[in-house]
C-alpha cells in the first residue's frame, strides 16, 4: 500500500459510480428506474433549476426517467394526495422533493412526511435514518481511490 499522499478527483469517482449505474440498468431493462422531481415553477430561480437540470443530466445519462410533479397551485392536501399516487405507483422508483415548496415549514414538514420512506431519494423523510449526503460522498470517493489497494 503506498503511504504517499494521493489527489482524489470527485469527478473520476463520479464517473465510474454513473458506469455501474448505468450498466445495472441496461443489465435490468425490465425493471427501468423513475424519479419523481416534485417541485413549484413559482419559487423555481436560477440556482434551483441548474440543481434540477443536474439531476435530469445525470438520471439521462444513466438512464433513469424522469416525472416532473409541479405542485405550484396545489394545496398541501392536494400535493400530499398527489405525493401519495407517486408512492403507490409501481412504474415511481422514488421521490424527491426540490425546495422551496409554497408552503409554512409545518406544512412542508407534512408533505415530506407524506413520501414513502422507501421512496425517499434524498433521504428527508423523517423515518429515513442513514448518513447524511456529504459524508456519504466522502466515503464513495476513498472507496474509488482504494478498492485497488485491498
Amino acid at each position: 500500500m503506498d503511504n504517499h499522499p494521493k489527489i482524489m478527483y470527485g469527478k473520476d469517482a463520479v464517473a465510474a459510480i454513473k458506469d455501474r449505474v448505468k450498466q445495472f440498468i441496461t443489465d435490468h431493462q425490465s425493471d427501468i428506474p423513475t424519479l419523481a422531481i416534485v417541485y413549484s415553477s413559482q419559487y423555481a430561480t436560477n440556482s434551483i433549476d441548474q440543481f434540477t437540470k443536474g439531476i435530469i443530466k445525470d438520471c439521462n445519462e444513466v438512464g433513469i426517467n424522469i416525472r416532473m410533479v409541479d405542485i405550484s397551485s396545489h394545496t398541501v392536501k392536494k400535493s400530499i394526495s398527489v405525493i401519495k399516487d407517486l408512492n403507490e405507483d409501481p412504474n415511481i422508483t422514488g421521490v424527491i422533493i426540490q425546495r422551496p415548496i409554497p408552503f409554512t415549514r409545518e406544512d412542508e414538514e407534512r408533505v415530506v412526511a407524506s413520501i414513502d420512506p422507501n421512496k425517499s431519494i434524498d433521504m428527508i423523510h423523517p423515518l429515513r435514518v442513514v448518513m447524511p449526503c456529504t459524508p456519504t460522498g466522502i466515503m464513495s470517493l476513498l472507496l474509488h481511490y482504494t478498492e485497488d489497494d485491498y
